[in-house]
């Protein structure tokens, strides 16, 4: 449906989530009546075609031509509505107009592309400078730096920018980038490749110093460095029900990473403080499957690692940043982490106080069974423990009901556990919200599994197969 004054409702493919349908408001609610608050402006609906005009009146019937035009013309609170096509920009789209939706037109895909050559000028497709944007059901294809930046003035900061089933890739350097974004929402979305200019610096997602970040139900894959981190004095965050892989060189969630003290937000000395990862998928990383750079109350729970820490680091990297601030209060709990390489399941680096860790299972399907556990110290008291299995748990006291087996996974199912799997009912189950890779999970009594999927496969039934490339996806879009 396509008239004006209907919903949007895209289908956003998640691997083994299936189809995620983004539902943003349509131009009805656009058109709602009442001004916008504060402004005496009744908020509008601009569309934009790829055969319209700028000079047209911005109407479903007389639509405009370039995006760009209808931010210039649009008001705060108001929508901009793009229909199908590929729309080439030589200048960043920059949205500094506080509750502005930018969005497909229902059913439709919009594709904002832009060059990755520095000298062209570009660095960014879209720049987000105001609070309360909306970005929904768009593609957005290359900016010599960034596909997204969220970025305010030095000393503020922006809240409630949301971005819905869109998909970001083919980036100069990072996907998205974002500093002192608060309460961004990023949901739904496939992010990557990215550096495809830079591969030196280029996450699915670089967030620093914000506060209450929500990334969830995202497909991150092919990064040319870390799939995801939020940095910087970052607190409250929250990643979820990801999916992430093929980071060949890299790590795939850190939660607290390395900034230079001029970005840490608030003067903070940690990373990242209260931040959790949960119910998540790590599959095929050169470094880390998750980690936490100097990190204050961060919790990995439930989390699937499968071929992660193939060259580098560890399946769970806990170190300091390079103003050597110790990590305190982490947790691991209810996490499969299986391998294939030399490297340890867990490093620990300089930890204040004790990691709460357990209810784990460990695999080594390479055969390097001995000695995966390590402890370093660094400084005047310099050590490096390596030790077993079996002295990890008496040494340092955790990972009492972990095991180490073959989880018994299945990989064409997200990684679900098949019958006979020693995750099943062998979990803690966690205060709450009882959710897992999937979504909602009805507790019906005390069992709980390990690892990012509650339900088990059944023989026979697979999931659908959601590594399509874009073009087999338009028809559904």
């Amino acid at each position: 449906m396509n008239g004006e004054g209907e919903a949007l409702i895209r289908p956003v493919i998640i691997p083994g989530l299936g189809v995620v349908l983004m539902m943003c408001a349509g131009a009805a609610a656009s058109l709602r009546a009442g001004a916008a608050p504060g402004t005496g402006h009744v908020a509008r609906t601009l569309y934009v075609s790829a055969g319209g005009n700028d000079a047209n009146a911005g109407t479903i019937s007389e639509p405009l031509a370039t995006p760009v035009k209808a931010v210039g013309e649009a008001a705060a609170g108001d929508s901009i509505c793009i229909r199908s096509g590929v729309y080439y920009l030589n200048r960043p789209l920059l949205i500094d107009k506080p509750g502005l939706t930018v969005r497909s037109f229902d059913g439709e895909l919009a594709h904002l592309k832009a060059p990755i050559d520095e000298r062209k000028g570009v660095t960014s497709v879209i720049v987000v400078a105001a609070s309360d944007v909306t970005l929904v059901g768009l593609e957005v294809e290359g900016g010599s730096f960034y596909g997204i930046k969220i970025d305010a003035e030095p000393g503020h900061s922006t809240s409630g920018v949301s971005i819905r089933g869109c998909r970001i890739h083919d980036t100069g350097r990072d996907c998205v980038k974002t500093f002192n974004a608060d309460r961004l929402s990023i949901q739904g979305c496939e992010i990557g490749p990215s550096g495809k200019r830079d591969p030196s610096d280029a996450e699915g997602i670089d967030s620093i110093g914000s506060v209450g970040v929500v990334i969830q139900r995202c497909w991150i894959h092919d990064t040319a460095t870390n799939g995801l981190y939020l940095k910087g004095g970052a607190r409250d965050g929250i990643v979820e029900q990801c999916r992430i892989e093929n980071i060949s060189g890299f790590a795939g969630i850190l939660l607290g990473e390395d900034t230079d003290q001029e970005f840490m937000r608030d003067g903070s000395s940690y990373e990242a403080i209260n931040c959790i990862a949960r119910n998540n998928i790590v599959i095929n990383t050169g470094a880390a499957g998750l980690a936490t750079y100097s990190g204050s109350n961060i919790r990995f729970e439930n989390n699937t690692l499968y071929h992660v820490a193939e060259n580098k680091q560890a399946a769970f990297w806990i170190v300091t940043n390079s103003r050597n601030v110790p990590a305190e209060q982490i947790a691991l709990i209810n996490n499969i982490a299986s391998m294939s390489g030399s490297r340890p399941f867990v490093l620990i680096q300089n930890l204040a106080g004790r990691l709460d860790c357990d209810y784990n299972i460990y695999f080594d399907s390479g055969g390097w069974h001995k000695k995966k556990f390590v402890s370093e110290t660094t400084g005047t008291l310099e050590r490096y423990d390596q030790w077993s299995f079996a002295d990890w748990q008496r040494i340092k006291g955790v990972d009492s009901h972990s095991i180490m087996a073959d989880p018994l996974l299945d990989a064409e199912d997200s990684y679900t556990p098949l019958p006979g799997s020693p995750a099943i009912g062998r979990g803690k189950a966690p205060p709450g919200p009882y959710t897992d890779y999937q979504g909602a999970v009805p507790l019906k009594d005390t069992t709980w599994n390990i690892g990012a999927v509650q339900r088990r496969a059944v023989r026979g039934a697979r999931g659908v197969n959601f590594l399509l490339s874009l073009r087999n996806l338009q028809g559904m879009r």
